[in-house]
């Protein structure tokens, strides 16, 4: 299938259909992503790949373009798609499909520059430039394409087989099959005589007695008979594999009915089959359907967060990577979306104002800080310059706290930001560029470190903000600082690229001192902007150095924000400088 879609992909582009489309809605209606049906489009098998037909409106091929065309006039759509989700979730998939080459390692038959080029175009201008299309809606898009990818890689239970068909045959007739066998064996216990076999299960003492009463009347027997104790374990070990595997199928049954596997293929399945657009029993269904989404689907996005100021013993090296699922979450809040969109377009290629992505420095530049703060992005290690940006953020907050409702809404960009990239520093060193031998030691080094500017006492039981006191005591008795022509107070320090991790406390700490003296002597809503870009920019520039094999493998712990705009840089081409 996904050779089906690469050699469409590349007829489609032969075809020259490159003519200049507005954006938004019009761009999606002319979108030729295929969703459902790629199969159809074989004329012939080549040695070179698939020979294709063409896509014709009247075929049974659905794409992005045609659900959003039907979605303009069909009933089903005006009433359950009134926040367009149904169509997006489409989208998602059709890029999913497209995604799903790459971890294939099928080869390009176009430029990867051109492929970018369509997707960001479809993604930037098609799907964010719609009128009601938010950064909200866009990241959502994007998390239910790693949640298919997730679930195509990792899913215990059959949802990529998703359709009604399989639905019926799995779930209801292989069901009635088995239940048939079972009573033509316990008709064959009877020698074929169906009445005297039914006669005999109606008089057994299980069914007239009940499940309950049977087994107190085992344990009884078990009480003053050696022998019964076999019959009752048998009798439990019979109730509960029962009881297991009605729940397992039950349980599997809803997790297949709610997928989106399933709800992409029954809304293709509605497009290809006319009769059911005017079926009250589709049209019902469907209702309940949407109505069960609506109570069990959770669709926000939520961060892991973890503060290097909270690491005390054990040290974060010896647990275990699944009690990461035990780190507090945090929901993305809307205006981090918007931030890091505002981001992607200014790192279009396509766009008179580009500007290459850095590890934190072209955000530094455009905010005319870049002589003053660029040294703590010095360093070669990306993992490095997020602890140092995330202990001087931490002390901001603790010293420098928010008051104005100006103020909340880029500490709550920074702060959010600032904790998952510590999260993934200790818990998913994997998925940053640096060395992996040298990422094992920076819990242990950052560990050893607060303890000789804590105290073992210190390190152990005090508080937040203690902790906080005497690392901003740490580096008070030898700086020297020197005021600069734009009010910011620059700490002498070594650039931490010249430095070693043991050190990364101490640079952070220099970092968190510049920034509260600017705060306390201008503006504290100016310095959270400042690192809400910086953060912004770090966490992009992650996603864009995650290496393709070690993003999969953590598919299997669940969607992860970094992962998330790992596909989101791959659709639009961004890449570091």
């Amino acid at each position: 299938m996904a050779q089906m879609l690469q050699d469409h992909k590349h007829h489609h582009q032969r075809l020259g259909d490159h003519e200049v489309i507005q954006g938004g809605h019009e761009m999606l209606k002319r979108c030729k992503y295929i969703v459902m049906g790629e199969e159809k489009l074989v004329k012939k098998v080549t040695a070179y790949g698939y020979e294709l037909n063409a896509i014709t409106p009247s075929d049974s091929i659905i794409t992005v373009g045609k659900v959003w065309e039907l979605a303009e006039s069909d009933r089903l759509f005006t009433v359950f798609d009134q926040n367009q989700r149904l169509r997006r979730l489409c989208l998602s998939f059709a890029l999913f499909k497209l995604l799903r080459r790459r971890f294939e390692h099928l080869p390009a038959v176009t430029s990867a520059e051109e492929e970018a080029r369509d997707s960001r175009d479809l993604i930037l201008k098609g799907l964010h430039g719609s009128g009601e299309s938010t950064a909200e809606a866009l990241f959502q898009v994007m998390n239910d394409e790693v949640n298919f990818l997730c679930e195509y890689n990792h899913s215990v239970a059959p949802v990529v087989l998703a359709s009604p068909f399989f639905l019926l045959v799995n779930y209801f007739l292989i069901h009635v099959a088995v239940f048939g066998f079972c009573l033509m064996a316990i008709i064959l216990c009877g020698n074929g005589d169906v009445r005297f076999t039914l006669e005999t299960l109606s008089s057994v003492s299980i069914f007239q007695a009940g499940i309950s009463r049977v087994g107190i009347c085992f344990l009884k027997q078990a009480a003053v008979w050696p022998s019964a104790v076999f019959v009752a374990l048998d009798f439990f070990i019979t109730i509960i594999l029962l009881i297991i595997f009605f729940y397992e199928e039950i349980w599997e049954f809803f997790i297949f009915l709610l997928s989106n596997w399933f709800m992409v293929s029954l809304l293709c399945n509605y497009m290809t089959k006319p009769q059911w657009r005017e079926s009250l029993i589709f049209t019902h269904a469907f209702r309940f359907l949407m109505l069960l989404r609506s109570k069990t689907r959770n669709t926000n996005l939520h961060l892991k967060q973890f503060s290097v100021l909270d690491l005390s013993w054990p040290p974060i090296s010896t647990l275990p990577a699944t009690l990461s699922l035990k780190v507090k979450t945090a929901l993305v809040p809307n205006n981090l979306k918007q931030s890091i969109m505002e981001y992607m377009v200014e790192h279009d290629h396509g766009t008179n104002h580009y500007t290459p992505l850095t590890n934190g420095k072209s955000a530094l530049r455009r905010n005319n800080l870049f002589g003053q703060l660029s040294w703590a992005c010095n360093s070669n290690s990306v993992a490095e310059v997020a602890l140092t940006w995330h202990i001087a953020t931490c002390l901001l907050e603790v010293e420098c706290p928010t008051r104005r409702a100006e103020e909340a809404s880029p500490w709550k960009v920074a702060m959010r930001l600032s904790k998952y990239c510590a999260y993934l520093v200790l818990f998913h060193p994997e998925l940053l560029p640096d060395n992996q031998e040298n990422l094992e030691l920076i819990p242990e080094d950052i560990s050893e470190e607060l303890k000789n500017i804590l105290g073992s006492w210190d390190y152990y039981f005090s508080s937040r903000q203690s902790r906080v006191k005497k690392i901003m005591e740490s580096i008070r008795g030898g700086d020297t600082t020197t005021e600069t022509t734009t009010g910011w107070t620059e700490i002498q320090v070594e650039a931490t690229g010249k430095g070693d991790q043991n050190k990364v406390v101490t640079s952070g700490a220099k970092l968190g001192k510049l920034l509260m003296n600017e705060a306390n002597s201008s503006n504290l809503e100016t310095v959270w902007k400042v690192l809400a870009d910086v953060w912004t920019e770090l966490i992009i520039y992650i996603a864009v150095s995650s290496d393709k094999e070690r993003v999969k493998d953590v598919l299997v712990h669940g969607d992860e924000l970094v992962t998330l705009l790992w596909v989101l840089t791959m659709h639009t081409g961004i890449s570091s400088c």
